[in-house]
């Protein structure tokens, strides 16, 4: 029984001191990152969120949310980051002992529209720097950072009912199993080969198409593009996808806070006027 006793109480010493060293290791692995900033009025989830990749593709599997103005402990590593669909253009990296602060950009509606009854804001595709952040999470993610979902965070930001999640198909999983060598599909091959040869993000260009005509000839407007697919009977597919706002439609007194990039304002009255806006000088970390 003595025996019994004293190999318990060694276990629980034992087990306490691994937990505690544990926790310490953790511990010291830690750094904090902090994103300033105040939501605008139509900005609805107001929380970034941040996903820790290891520098492989589809790597960025640990993701956290958390809230602006207030440091967030995180494990040292490589973060992408995004705030209300608006993406920070490139890596942050957190390092154990320190804290990283980030400054959202609020942008005001332009005096052109600032009487404007209703606006949206979205990403401007027209613009280098918004496509070189999808072509990033493209290539480190395989798909977007945001679901689109009419409940969830969307790619859309807002979605019609019935509407669900197509970022789960925004990936090239299907050329794991496709078999190209036996494929007539000459456009499906090619769509497989640019995916998993590319070297580096800017190799997702490819992928994408941001001007003309759609698959059923339709004009793409400004903020919508398409995406090269293969679907899984080994075809070549097409995705529309719509604008990516960065909040709810606003009034033109409102403003809209983001990470640094291209932002296009476009009125909801008749004629359409629209307007592009960068936050300023833009210090691309995508390398």
């Amino acid at each position: 029984m003595k025996n019994f006793n004293f190999f318990k109480v060694n276990f629980i010493i034992g087990f306490t001191l691994t937990f505690l060293l544990s926790q310490a290791r953790a511990a010291t692995s830690m750094g904090t990152l902090t994103v300033r900033g105040e939501a605008g009025p139509s900005q609805i989830f107001r929380q970034v969120k941040a996903a820790r990749c290891n520098g492989m593709i589809r790597s960025c599997t640990s993701i956290e949310y958390f809230d602006l103005n207030q440091a967030k402990s995180l494990e040292s590593g490589q973060y992408i980051l995004g705030f209300e669909n608006s993406i920070y253009p490139g890596w942050i990296v957190i390092r154990a002992g320190q804290n990283v602060v980030i400054d959202l950009v609020k942008l005001s509606v332009p005096t052109s529209l600032n009487k404007e009854i209703r606006l949206r804001v979205f990403r401007d595709f027209d613009s280098d720097i918004e496509k070189n952040k999808l072509f990033f999470l493209q290539f480190y993610m395989a798909r977007p950072l945001f679901r689109l979902s009419q409940y969830q965070f969307g790619d859309l930001y807002l979605a019609s009912a019935g509407m669900t999640d197509v970022t789960f198909r925004l990936n090239y999983d299907i050329c794991n199993t496709f078999k190209m060598k036996n494929s007539e599909n000459e456009e499906a091959v090619e769509i497989c080969l640019a995916a998993a040869q590319a070297k580096d993000w800017r190799d997702m260009s490819a992928l994408f198409k941001f001007e003309g005509k759609d698959h059923m000839e339709r004009d793409l407007l400004k903020g919508h593009f398409v995406q090269n697919l293969v679907s899984e009977a080994g075809d070549r597919r097409q995705i529309l996808m719509r604008r990516q706002l960065v909040s709810a439609p606003m009034r033109g007194s409102d403003f809209v806070s983001v990470f640094p990039g291209q932002y296009r304002f476009l009125s909801d009255s008749k004629g359409a006027t629209s307007q592009s806006v960068s936050t300023g000088q833009i210090i691309e970390k995508f390398d």
